[in-house]
């Protein structure tokens, strides 16, 4: 991807207009659903989009990790982005880039961790993130 594209995709998750935004080949895919969810929802529904696909999101904990390893996506930026996906991440091909790098991801209300970082935070196997994630969604 040329650097100006790059850069205008930066941009656009900055203004907000969009959460996470996927490129594959020349077309462009943008969600605004609340953290996991999109890529939750891509896993299930169009797993073939998230192969060697280029992400932009927001925030990337482990749990959004585990999903982008299982999806086999090639490479991935983040506003913000957990020490605890940098270690997935790690471990992979994947290449990564972020603006900030922080110990955990919080809850919306900013006062503890995100209920999807907590329950990741103790797995190293994306399959077994994918499925503790699966239980979260199927029990709220």
């Amino acid at each position: 991807m040329d650097k100006g594209r790059y850069e205008e995709l930066v941009a656009e998750l900055k203004e907000g207009k969009s959460n996470c935004i996927i490129i594959k080949g020349e077309d462009a895919y943008r969600f605004c659903l609340p953290g996991v969810r999109a890529l939750m929802t891509l896993l299930k529904e169009n797993p073939g989009l998230l192969k060697g696909s280029v992400i932009f999101d927001k925030v990337v904990g482990k749990g959004a990790a585990a999903l982008i390893i299982l999806g086999e996506v090639k490479e991935i930026y983040a506003d913000i982005i957990s020490e605890h996906a940098v270690a997935l991440l790690t471990t992979t091909d994947i290449k990564f880039r972020y603006e900030e790098k922080v110990p955990f991801i919080e809850n919306k209300t900013k006062d503890g961790v995100c209920p999807i970082e907590m329950l990741s935070i103790s797995c190293s196997d994306p399959k077994d993130i994918h499925e503790k994630i699966s239980m979260f969604f199927s029990i709220i």
